[in-house]
């Protein structure tokens, strides 16, 4: 079966790559751009034949089974993706990575959102799949092995048990790119990330090791000057160049809003709080030992 592979964003790309990995026996092509390019590369050693679905030639298009994609915001890649295939009568499946605004990722509220419906949705458990069919009720929907999770356990045990560096890793997410973009606005809270990290450092004490990572998504930088100007704690830093299982390795605890890497924190153990201001919804989080960052101090 030959199998186009579409990918932008970084949690899309995690799960959809490692899918490839666990099922070689395909001839893949593969629509990459954005963060998506680094994790094909790092876990498949490949690169892109392409970035725009339109750079496709017909006889490839003629060729193709089925196309997969992942899902995400900071690009119209994946969705793009599914239009074209459809247009060429090539069947398309998108892997949800997720458990958080699965309609707004095919364009909702836009009236015509549900054109960008894949033939198919798939999800990697339970949650989820009743999360989709209850979102998409005319859209076949399967559940399918999550491998990333067992690659993800694979790499953490070539780590080791290296020393607790850091007291907490802060999982930044770009909330106000969300929210700004062209969705509803008023579905959204009314906090953004900058926010949420303020909120996050103002419940911790002064000699709590911080350590930040920003979304793949995001400039390392982002965050450094609200950094340097709080006066919660004093010893933080900001990753560069460490994968999240070796941050999560080195961390005592994970803090976030309603990041994934918050569920891959959970899946491997480590005590997990959410920074969502007060006045905000609870995460949508599937994982029920995800606590208030104002619990913090009881806990310590």
């Amino acid at each position: 079966m030959r199998v186009l592979i579409a990918c932008h964003d970084a949690g899309g790309a995690e799960v959809v790559s490692s899918w490839v990995r666990h099922n070689s026996d395909s001839d893949y092509w593969f629509v990459l751009d954005g963060p998506a390019k680094k994790i094909f590369e790092r876990k498949l050693n490949v690169s892109p034949h392409w970035c725009k679905v339109e750079e496709i030639d017909s006889q490839t298009w003629q060729s193709l089974d089925m196309t997969l994609t992942g899902t995400g915001w900071a690009s119209s890649l994946e969705r793009d993706a599914i239009t074209v295939s459809k247009k060429h009568n090539v069947h398309t499946v998108a892997f949800l990575d997720h458990w958080v605004n699965y309609r707004e990722r095919f364009g909702y509220p836009l009236s015509d959102w549900f054109q960008n419906l894949p033939d198919e949705i798939w999800v990697g458990d339970n949650q989820a799949l009743k999360l989709a069919t209850s979102c998409f009720p005319k859209t076949p929907t399967k559940q399918k092995p999550n491998n990333y999770f067992i690659d993800l356990e694979k790499e953490y045990q070539t780590l080791g048990n290296p020393p607790v560096e850091f007291d907490v890793l802060y999982v930044a997410e770009p909330i106000g790119d969300h929210r700004n973009r062209e969705y509803d606005t008023s579905r959204f809270t009314p906090y953004d990330e900058f926010d949420a990290l303020s909120y996050a450092l103002s419940n911790l004490s002064q000699d709590t090791r911080f350590l930040l990572r920003p979304h793949p998504s995001e400039p390392v930088d982002k965050y450094h000057d609200l950094l340097l100007a709080q006066q919660a704690v004093q010893k933080w830093d900001i990753s560069r160049g460490k994968t999240l299982l070796e941050d999560l390795a080195r961390a005592g605890a994970v803090v976030g809003c309603e990041s994934f890497a918050m569920a891959i924190a959970s899946h491997f153990g480590k005590p997990v709080y959410t920074s969502i201001v007060p006045g905000g919804r609870p995460p949508l989080l599937p994982q029920e030992n995800i606590k208030p960052i104002s619990n913090w101090s009881r806990t310590k």
